[in-house]
């Protein structure tokens, strides 16, 4: 969370979960979530798109970010690079 909100505060909102395997992050209103997602696999890092789980449509798009098994290190290195990738996109 932390990497999350010192990387990406300007194109994801990530927020604290007190559990769990995986942090959503909020794109701003307008951005497409699947596009988001093709753009950072381009640079190297992996994240789903939220809306291939969803029913309906969501008000905004999100990102699932994994974080288990990877070392602080490299989840700050995988923040720096993901948000390259969507100031880009």
């Amino acid at each position: 969370v932390k990497a999350a909100k010192q990387e990406l505060n300007e194109v994801l909102d990530v927020k604290p979960n007190g559990a769990g395997m995986h942090l959503i992050g909020w794109l701003p209103k307008g951005v497409d979530d699947r596009a988001a997602s093709a753009a950072a696999f381009a640079s190297g890092v992996e994240v789903t798109p939220l809306s291939l789980y969803s029913l309906e449509p969501q008000p905004r798009g999100a990102l699932r970010l994994g974080y288990t098994g990877y070392t602080p290190r490299e989840i700050w290195h995988g923040a720096g690079r993901l948000a390259e990738a969507l100031r880009r996109s």
